[in-house]
């Protein structure tokens, strides 16, 4: 289970938001609204063995374990002044 999933998505309409800010909600119904659309458009499963599902849940699974693990240890992964 080493694939690793690239996913073009236009991001535009949510780093370059309109004048006027749309709700937390909206934005991230927006962008999981895009994911899917270019899921499909891929024809990628969007659950089951290597769906979008599984595949976004293992990227938010290891960002948080990196996350825990550079708290814990005080600095990063690829951190060239790391304590040894």
């Amino acid at each position: 289970m080493n694939d690793v999933m690239s996913v073009d998505v236009d991001t535009d309409s949510v780093t370059n938001p309109d004048p006027a800010p749309a709700q937390p909600d909206a934005l991230d119904e927006q962008l999981v609204g895009q994911l899917v659309a270019q899921a499909r458009a891929n024809g990628l499963q969007l659950a089951g063995e290597g769906g979008l599902l599984q595949r976004l849940t293992k990227l938010v699974v290891e960002s948080a374990m990196d996350g825990e693990i550079t708290d814990h240890l005080g600095y990063g992964k690829h951190d060239p002044d790391r304590q040894e």
